[in-house]
């Protein structure tokens, strides 16, 4: 026999946060990602404060934007940490 932790997938703060979300699309998709990844509340909230389903719905690069959603933003180069550079004599 189960425990009740073990049938939902999400806590209880996990859906008093989703339902401070007034679009049911964003909802949805918000309560799917949290089930498929496995989000923490603070991964769920990390994910919507910075506009995941947004850049989704609106970007031509979808894979990429759910690549950076996962694995964030990956410096290569030095110069990529800075917004912009200044030259100092």
């Amino acid at each position: 026999m189960q425990t009740l932790s073990a049938q939902f997938p999400m806590s209880w703060s996990h859906y008093i946060f989703l339902l401070g979300i007034r679009d049911q699309d964003e909802r949805n998709f918000y309560e799917i990602e949290t089930v498929h990844n496995q989000w923490s509340l603070r991964e769920l909230k990390r994910q919507c404060n910075s506009g995941l389903y947004e850049r989704l719905s609106l970007s031509r690069d979808k894979d990429g934007i759910r690549r950076l959603a996962q694995v964030g933003q990956i410096l290569d180069r030095p110069e990529d940490m800075l917004i912009e550079p200044y030259v100092l004599e």
